[in-house]
Protein backbone atom coordinates (compact mmCIF):
# COMPACT_ATOMS: atom_id res chain seq x y z
CA UNK A 1 0.00 0.00 0.00
CA UNK A 2 1.26 3.36 -1.23
CA UNK A 3 0.39 6.76 0.48
CA UNK A 4 1.66 10.17 -0.85
CA UNK A 5 2.03 12.38 2.39
CA UNK A 6 2.10 16.64 1.72
CA UNK A 7 4.15 18.78 3.49
CA UNK A 8 2.55 21.64 5.54
CA UNK A 9 2.72 25.61 5.32
CA UNK A 10 2.25 27.48 8.43
CA UNK A 11 0.44 29.96 7.17
CA UNK A 12 0.84 31.66 11.05
CA UNK A 13 1.40 30.21 14.30
CA UNK A 14 1.46 31.41 17.30
CA UNK A 15 2.22 30.25 20.60
CA UNK A 16 0.14 30.28 23.99
CA UNK A 17 2.61 29.32 26.65
CA UNK A 18 3.37 25.49 27.74
CA UNK A 19 2.03 22.38 28.70
CA UNK A 20 5.17 20.31 30.63
CA UNK A 21 7.60 20.26 28.33
CA UNK A 22 5.31 20.87 25.53
CA UNK A 23 4.53 24.34 23.70
CA UNK A 24 0.50 25.13 23.43
CA UNK A 25 0.43 26.40 19.68
CA UNK A 26 -2.31 27.54 17.88
CA UNK A 27 -1.93 27.73 13.93
CA UNK A 28 -3.50 27.41 10.91
CA UNK A 29 -2.08 24.39 8.72
CA UNK A 30 -2.46 23.76 5.03
CA UNK A 31 -0.77 21.77 2.45
CA UNK A 32 2.68 22.74 0.63
CA UNK A 33 2.64 20.78 -2.57
CA UNK A 34 5.76 18.62 -1.68
CA UNK A 35 5.69 15.05 -0.92
CA UNK A 36 7.26 11.78 0.50
CA UNK A 37 5.47 8.85 -0.34
CA UNK A 38 5.59 6.14 2.25
CA UNK A 39 4.89 2.41 1.04
CA UNK A 40 3.61 -0.49 4.20
CA UNK A 41 2.71 -3.65 4.34
CA UNK A 42 2.02 -6.66 6.96
CA UNK A 43 4.88 -8.19 8.10
CA UNK A 44 6.09 -10.62 11.21
CA UNK A 45 7.69 -7.27 13.02
CA UNK A 46 7.68 -3.67 13.14
CA UNK A 47 10.67 -2.25 10.80
CA UNK A 48 11.14 1.12 8.84
CA UNK A 49 13.45 2.02 5.67
CA UNK A 50 14.74 4.75 3.71
CA UNK A 51 14.81 4.38 -0.13
CA UNK A 52 18.07 6.59 0.41
CA UNK A 53 19.28 4.71 2.71
CA UNK A 54 19.29 7.62 5.43
CA UNK A 55 19.22 6.75 9.00
CA UNK A 56 17.80 8.94 12.44
CA UNK A 57 18.55 9.44 15.76
CA UNK A 58 15.02 9.52 16.82
CA UNK A 59 12.40 7.89 14.06
CA UNK A 60 8.78 9.28 14.67
CA UNK A 61 7.87 6.77 11.88
CA UNK A 62 8.89 4.04 13.38
CA UNK A 63 8.18 5.20 16.75
CA UNK A 64 4.70 5.79 15.84
CA UNK A 65 4.46 2.08 14.23
CA UNK A 66 5.53 0.99 17.36
CA UNK A 67 3.12 3.08 19.23
CA UNK A 68 0.07 2.16 17.09
CA UNK A 69 0.85 -1.81 17.10
CA UNK A 70 0.93 -1.92 21.07
CA UNK A 71 -1.98 0.43 21.11
CA UNK A 72 -4.15 -1.69 19.24
CA UNK A 73 -2.83 -4.80 19.56
CA UNK A 74 -2.23 -4.92 15.70
CA UNK A 75 0.10 -7.39 13.48
CA UNK A 76 3.14 -6.62 12.57
CA UNK A 77 4.44 -4.11 9.44
CA UNK A 78 7.17 -3.30 7.43
CA UNK A 79 7.26 0.55 5.70
CA UNK A 80 9.68 2.03 3.15
CA UNK A 81 10.06 5.81 2.67
CA UNK A 82 10.62 8.08 -0.67
CA UNK A 83 11.89 11.42 0.73
CA UNK A 84 10.82 14.22 -1.03
CA UNK A 85 10.30 16.81 1.79
CA UNK A 86 13.03 19.08 2.66
CA UNK A 87 14.51 18.69 6.33
CA UNK A 88 14.52 20.95 8.90
CA UNK A 89 13.06 23.38 7.29
CA UNK A 90 9.54 23.54 9.36
CA UNK A 91 8.04 21.73 6.59
CA UNK A 92 6.85 18.34 8.53
CA UNK A 93 8.96 16.01 7.12
CA UNK A 94 9.31 13.25 10.08
CA UNK A 95 6.04 13.85 11.32
CA UNK A 96 4.20 13.54 7.40
CA UNK A 97 5.93 10.11 7.65
CA UNK A 98 4.67 9.02 10.87
CA UNK A 99 1.58 10.30 10.27
CA UNK A 100 1.19 8.18 6.76
CA UNK A 101 2.37 5.09 8.99
CA UNK A 102 -0.46 5.84 11.02
CA UNK A 103 -3.14 5.65 8.11
CA UNK A 104 -1.21 2.74 6.55
CA UNK A 105 -1.72 1.12 9.46
CA UNK A 106 -5.41 1.41 10.05
CA UNK A 107 -6.03 0.52 6.29
CA UNK A 108 -3.90 -2.59 6.62
CA UNK A 109 -5.61 -3.78 9.37
CA UNK A 110 -9.22 -2.64 9.42
CA UNK A 111 -8.14 -0.26 12.84
CA UNK A 112 -10.73 2.12 14.72
CA UNK A 113 -9.44 5.81 13.93
CA UNK A 114 -6.18 6.50 15.44
CA UNK A 115 -6.08 8.60 18.63
CA UNK A 116 -5.07 12.09 18.06
CA UNK A 117 -3.25 12.60 21.62
CA UNK A 118 -1.57 9.05 20.92
CA UNK A 119 0.13 10.77 17.98
CA UNK A 120 0.59 14.04 19.34
CA UNK A 121 2.65 12.26 21.98
CA UNK A 122 4.85 11.46 19.64
CA UNK A 123 5.37 14.37 17.26
CA UNK A 124 2.75 17.46 17.80
CA UNK A 125 2.23 17.59 13.67
CA UNK A 126 1.62 14.28 13.77
CA UNK A 127 -1.93 14.36 14.14
CA UNK A 128 -2.38 16.73 11.53
CA UNK A 129 -0.81 14.85 8.90
CA UNK A 130 -2.73 11.94 9.83
CA UNK A 131 -6.13 13.96 9.01
CA UNK A 132 -4.39 16.28 6.57
CA UNK A 133 -6.40 19.15 4.80
CA UNK A 134 -6.27 22.93 5.78
CA UNK A 135 -7.29 22.80 9.66
CA UNK A 136 -6.23 25.12 12.60
CA UNK A 137 -4.50 23.05 15.45
CA UNK A 138 -4.12 23.88 18.83
CA UNK A 139 -3.07 22.51 21.90
CA UNK A 140 -0.13 20.32 21.67
CA UNK A 141 -1.00 19.63 18.18
CA UNK A 142 -3.99 17.09 19.38
CA UNK A 143 -6.96 19.96 19.32
CA UNK A 144 -8.03 19.54 15.11
CA UNK A 145 -10.25 21.76 13.73
CA UNK A 146 -10.80 21.30 9.78
CA UNK A 147 -10.42 25.03 8.15
CA UNK A 148 -12.48 26.46 4.92
CA UNK A 149 -9.27 28.16 2.85
CA UNK A 150 -9.83 29.36 -0.47
CA UNK A 151 -7.40 28.14 -3.35
CA UNK A 152 -3.97 29.75 -2.60
CA UNK A 153 -1.21 29.48 -5.13
CA UNK A 154 1.95 28.99 -2.97
CA UNK A 155 5.80 28.79 -3.68
CA UNK A 156 8.35 27.63 -1.24
CA UNK A 157 12.28 28.78 -0.70
CA UNK A 158 14.16 26.69 1.40
CA UNK A 159 17.58 28.40 2.86
CA UNK A 160 21.04 26.10 2.94
CA UNK A 161 21.72 25.57 6.61
CA UNK A 162 18.15 24.55 7.97
CA UNK A 163 17.29 25.38 11.96
CA UNK A 164 16.98 22.57 14.67
CA UNK A 165 13.29 22.89 16.18
CA UNK A 166 14.12 21.88 19.63
CA UNK A 167 17.13 24.67 19.83
CA UNK A 168 14.74 27.15 18.20
CA UNK A 169 12.04 26.93 20.48
CA UNK A 170 14.72 27.08 23.22
CA UNK A 171 15.82 30.48 21.79
CA UNK A 172 12.22 31.34 21.67
CA UNK A 173 11.54 30.57 25.57
CA UNK A 174 14.41 33.47 25.90
CA UNK A 175 13.83 35.98 23.30
CA UNK A 176 9.65 35.68 22.87
CA UNK A 177 8.44 36.61 19.47
CA UNK A 178 5.64 37.87 17.38
CA UNK A 179 2.31 36.83 18.72
CA UNK A 180 -1.41 37.49 16.81
CA UNK A 181 -5.20 36.31 16.45
CA UNK A 182 -5.32 33.51 14.30
CA UNK A 183 -9.18 33.06 14.03
CA UNK A 184 -8.99 36.83 12.80
CA UNK A 185 -6.53 35.51 9.72
CA UNK A 186 -8.34 32.81 9.04
CA UNK A 187 -11.39 34.70 8.45
CA UNK A 188 -9.76 36.83 6.22
CA UNK A 189 -8.72 34.34 4.52
CA UNK A 190 -12.31 33.40 4.29
CA UNK A 191 -12.87 37.08 2.65
CA UNK A 192 -10.68 36.46 -0.14
CA UNK A 193 -7.90 38.36 1.13
CA UNK A 194 -4.25 37.79 2.04
CA UNK A 195 -3.65 38.60 5.31
CA UNK A 196 0.33 39.08 6.80
CA UNK A 197 1.87 35.69 7.94
CA UNK A 198 2.60 35.97 11.34
CA UNK A 199 4.87 32.79 12.88
CA UNK A 200 6.04 33.55 16.97
CA UNK A 201 9.08 31.76 16.63
CA UNK A 202 10.31 33.54 13.18
CA UNK A 203 12.52 36.22 15.54
CA UNK A 204 14.50 32.80 17.13
CA UNK A 205 14.82 31.28 14.02
CA UNK A 206 16.33 34.10 11.84
CA UNK A 207 18.55 34.65 14.94
CA UNK A 208 19.85 30.58 13.90
CA UNK A 209 19.61 31.18 10.47
CA UNK A 210 19.48 34.77 9.14
CA UNK A 211 19.04 33.59 5.12
CA UNK A 212 15.47 33.03 6.76
CA UNK A 213 15.10 36.91 6.44
CA UNK A 214 16.44 37.20 2.85
CA UNK A 215 14.21 34.66 1.68
CA UNK A 216 11.23 36.32 2.75
CA UNK A 217 12.59 39.86 1.00
CA UNK A 218 13.32 38.01 -1.68
CA UNK A 219 9.57 36.83 -2.07
CA UNK A 220 8.51 39.88 -0.96
CA UNK A 221 10.19 42.05 -3.65
CA UNK A 222 8.56 39.83 -6.58
CA UNK A 223 5.14 40.54 -4.98
CA UNK A 224 3.83 37.52 -3.09
CA UNK A 225 2.86 37.97 0.57
CA UNK A 226 5.11 36.11 2.63
CA UNK A 227 6.21 34.69 5.62
CA UNK A 228 7.90 31.37 7.34
CA UNK A 229 6.69 28.19 8.43
CA UNK A 230 6.94 26.06 11.29
CA UNK A 231 10.47 26.78 13.12
CA UNK A 232 11.81 27.39 10.02
CA UNK A 233 13.90 27.57 7.49
CA UNK A 234 11.54 27.49 4.85
CA UNK A 235 9.28 30.76 4.09
CA UNK A 236 6.57 30.40 1.36
CA UNK A 237 4.79 33.40 -0.63
CA UNK A 238 1.37 33.18 -1.30
CA UNK A 239 -1.12 34.54 -4.21
CA UNK A 240 -4.60 33.72 -4.74
CA UNK A 241 -4.51 34.87 -8.43
CA UNK A 242 -2.72 32.03 -10.77
CA UNK A 243 -1.79 34.15 -13.62
CA UNK A 244 0.02 36.49 -10.77
CA UNK A 245 1.39 33.61 -9.22
CA UNK A 246 2.94 32.19 -12.70
CA UNK A 247 4.46 35.86 -13.51
CA UNK A 248 5.64 36.03 -10.03
CA UNK A 249 7.02 32.65 -9.72
CA UNK A 250 9.01 33.67 -13.20
CA UNK A 251 10.42 36.57 -11.72
CA UNK A 252 11.81 34.97 -8.49
CA UNK A 253 14.45 33.38 -10.85
CA UNK A 254 16.01 36.08 -11.27
CA UNK A 255 17.19 36.51 -6.93
CA UNK A 256 16.29 33.11 -5.65
CA UNK A 257 19.46 31.05 -6.83
CA UNK A 258 20.73 30.06 -3.52
CA UNK A 259 17.36 28.90 -2.04
CA UNK A 260 15.86 25.65 -3.05
CA UNK A 261 12.60 26.78 -4.66
CA UNK A 262 9.55 24.61 -4.75
CA UNK A 263 6.89 25.70 -6.98
CA UNK A 264 3.23 24.37 -7.65
CA UNK A 265 3.29 23.27 -11.56
CA UNK A 266 1.59 26.19 -13.77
Amino acid sequence: MRVEIEAKLNLCLAIRGTDGKKHIIDSLFVPAGIKDAVIGEKAEGVSVGYADGRVYERDTALLTARAVKERYSAGGARFLIEKGIPEGAGLGGSSADAGAVAKIYRLLYGLEEIDLGLLSEISSDAPYFYRGGAARVRGTGDIFEEATVPELFKVVLVPKGGVNTKICYGLYDKIGGEDGDVGEFVKELGKGRLPKPFNALRRAAETLNPQIADGIKILEKVGFVAGMTGSGSAVFGMENDREAYKYKVRKLTDYASGFGVYAAKE
